[in-house]
């Protein structure tokens, strides 16, 4: 998941569905904390792979699970990322190098998560969704006050304009007066982690 476009507004369904699951198993089970584990996107797709001739068919299935594993966050807690994929606890035990083929998770020799894991901690996943809750809120409170302002994003390469099929409807031209680009620079994940506590904490 890219944080910075979840800070930005522009990447947030993944984490309110993820809270509207919580808040209902919450109704069902009021007398219990409800952790969420993982938030994944997962490609929905008859893939298609690039095989040499020759391969097997359990070869050509590893590549085609290789090929849909989903993407996103998964608490770094090894008891959760062993119920995800078991192999991971006996990669763990054996101390040897291991590769998820279910998520982005890695194990180094050590047997303690790699670098490159998409792992997230209880309280980064708690902030993102008292983050993500209060930009819901904050959006629509500004819908329903009438402000509909015509400012699209542009972050490096990307625009909110790039596939837009409104352009003649908005009339968006950076030519004319008082219209310009919300331009998004990059900055690295503590800072946005730290602009988040700030915002939840107003």
């Amino acid at each position: 998941i890219d944080l910075l476009s979840m800070y930005h507004g522009l990447q947030i369904q993944l984490v309110f569905y993820m809270n509207a699951a919580v808040e209902g198993m919450q109704k069902k089970e009021p007398q219990k904390e409800i952790v969420p584990a993982a938030f994944f996107y997962y490609h929905i797709d008859d893939p298609v792979v690039d095989a040499k001739s020759g391969i097997t068919d359990e070869e050509l299935s590893d590549m085609q699970i290789k090929s849909l594993r989903p993407t996103g966050g998964i608490l770094g807690d090894m008891d959760i990322v062993s119920a995800l994929d078991k192999g991971v606890s006996e990669a763990a035990e054996k101390r040897v190098p291991y590769k998820s083929d279910m998520a982005k998770i890695e194990l180094k020799k050590d047997g303690s998560l790699s670098s490159r894991s998409e792992v997230v901690s209880r309280e980064d996943m708690a902030l993102m969704r008292k983050y993500v809750s209060r930009l819901v809120r904050s959006s629509g409170e500004s819908m329903i006050s009438g402000r509909i302002a015509v400012s699209p994003y542009r972050m490096g390469d990307r625009s909110a304009c790039t596939y837009c099929p409104y352009h003649q409807v908005c009339g968006f031209d950076v030519g004319l007066p008082g219209y310009e680009y919300r331009s998004f620079t990059k900055i690295d994940k503590d800072e946005i982690m730290e602009s988040m506590k700030r915002a939840v904490e107003k």
